[in-house]
């Protein structure tokens, strides 16, 4: 992190607080006292009989005199992209900080140890991970918690090594409240069964979610509308959109081919450029009316081949680039970009060294009659769960663990994570703050996405379409090549899932 003296940092500190507090107007309790930002240590009800904290947070239902003897909770945790798990001191880093006062409130409130285990759990390990967790399934000594990448979770909840999180009798979860993702609980439940979840708990939640960012120098000074104006009237569409980007590019190196040496209107790697089909609605596995999975209609049908379509004639008309593990962030740095596509926390992660105005959005509508934004979730995202066969007499102090962890995080670090992705900015911007409630309001999961470790025909299916638009290729392709055999394997997955809760 970019270091400033402490008169400035203070000063940041007060304006993000300012902002932070409009964007989260939807979740708190409205009120004309001064904010504090001292962090809470504790979030629930309690003797008070508050239902909000005094900076206007909701404040957790978990009772306050629980008390489990200064029991550990082992968690399973993975080498995740950002800092999540475990903060050894206090070290001057605003989201590191953020969760040591977390993880030392959840300690404090439940009279618990947390032993945060990490191991490979990225892509390159999913079934690494899996296996940690059956050996210690199968020794009789399971973690309590576990915590990884969204496929990595996944895999292990189709080896049936996860418990239902709806169905432990004395539970402290309570996915009603807004410190748990709403969108992948609805997505990912079968029958009454839900396996894993994600949220305020997990800090790569708010930075992982896929949105624009744009420069806003660069747009001003072509007299170009904003995209936040276009937010706030309904209009930040995909069409829209597109025509922003009209007669940007330019060759500097003029050698007849998109690079990174180029002025472009946006970039994106491939892997995030699917988050603009998503955008738009179209989802790449659902439940059909007999509650199995099937590829959503629109997926293959007329509204995705069309937009996959009008993506394409995007690319390749406007030059935008498709990239494949570039540096697009230094490109944007540079004012070589009007537009990048990427995940949420990105100016938190890598925007040390930025020199203009930037501002982000979520992932643009397919027309002003969709009701909402849709900001795709990226798979590094960390999903928690628990594991099977956790001992009766800990159920209850395992759940109560979870359920404050989630808590805290919101009222903890999430503002935290959003003020780090703010403080950047060579001017005050209250529209970014509420852009990143917005985003994180929105934040979308798709069960296609999550299971595509067991979606795979070369190559997992949630990546194709970036491939076929970096390649200039047709969606019909795919469609009639390769899409009979993940419709066969999703099948397969489909009985899987539904046998562990028959």
């Amino acid at each position: 992190m970019k270091q400033t003296n402490l008169p400035f940092r203070l000063l940041l500190c007060l304006l993000s607080a300012v902002f932070l507090l409009a964007a989260f107007a939807g979740c708190k309790k409205a009120s004309d006292d001064p904010v504090d930002t001292t962090p809470q240590n504790d979030g629930s009800t309690g003797e008070d009989g508050q239902e909000y904290d005094k900076n206007g947070y909701l404040k957790d239902s978990l009772p306050a005199d629980l008390n489990f003897e200064r029991k550990t909770v082992t968690v399973l945790g993975w080498n995740s992209e950002v800092v999540e798990f475990d903060v050894e001191e206090l070290n001057g880093i605003t989201i590191d900080e953020a969760i040591w006062h977390r993880n030392d409130s959840v300690c404090t409130r439940l009279n618990i140890n947390l032993d945060f285990i990490i191991t490979n759990g990225s892509v390159a390990y999913v079934n690494d991970y899996m296996t940690e967790v059956q050996q210690a399934v199968m020794g009789g000594m399971p973690y309590d918690l576990l915590a990884a990448h969204t496929r990595s979770i996944a895999v292990c909840a189709s080896a049936g090594l996860l418990d239902d999180l709806n169905n432990i009798e004395g539970s402290h979860l309570d996915f009603s409240k807004p410190w748990w993702n709403k969108n992948i609980i609805e997505k990912t439940m079968l029958g009454d069964s839900l396996f894993f979840s994600t949220g305020d708990i997990a800090p790569s939640f708010v930075q992982m979610i896929y949105c624009v960012y744009f420069n806003a120098d660069m747009l001003r000074d072509r007299e170009i509308e904003s995209p936040y104006d276009l937010v706030e009237n309904n209009e930040w569409t995909l069409e829209n959109m597109m025509s922003l980007t009209v007669n940007f590019y330019q060759d500097v190196n003029q050698n007849f081919a998109v690079d990174l040496d180029d002025y472009i209107p946006l970039t994106g790697q491939y892997y995030d450029w699917p988050a603009f089909l998503h955008g738009c609605g179209v989802d790449m596995v659902v439940r059909d009316e007999s509650g199995d999975l099937i590829i959503a209609p629109d997926l293959k049908g007329e509204k995705g081949i069309d937009l996959m379509d009008d993506l394409l004639d995007w690319v390749v008309l406007d030059n935008c680039y498709v990239a494949s593990d570039d540096n697009i962030v230094q490109h944007f740095l540079a004012e070589k970009a009007m537009f990048m596509t990427t995940q949420s926390g990105c100016a938190a992660m890598r925007f040390a060294d930025v020199t203009f105005e930037y501002g982000c959005v979520p992932m643009p509508k397919y027309d002003s009659a969709q009701e909402d934004y849709i900001s795709t979730s990226r798979q590094p995202t960390t999903l928690w769960a628990m594991s099977r066969d956790i001992q009766a007499d800990r159920l209850e102090m395992v759940t109560a663990t979870m359920e404050c962890l989630a808590s805290e995080g919101y009222r903890q670090v999430t503002p935290a994570v959003f003020e780090t992705v703010m403080q950047y900015q060579t001017s005050a911007s209250p529209e970014m703050a509420e852009m990143l409630e917005l985003i994180r309001d929105t934040a979308w999961f798709d069960f296609g996405r999550i299971y595509s470790q067991d979606l795979n025909s070369n190559g997992v299916m949630c990546d194709q379409p970036g491939l076929y638009l970096r390649d200039h290729k047709r969606w019909e392709n795919y469609i009639n090549g390769t899409m009979p055999t993940i419709e066969g394997q999703l099948a397969e997955l489909s009985d899987d899932l539904l046998a562990l809760i028959n």
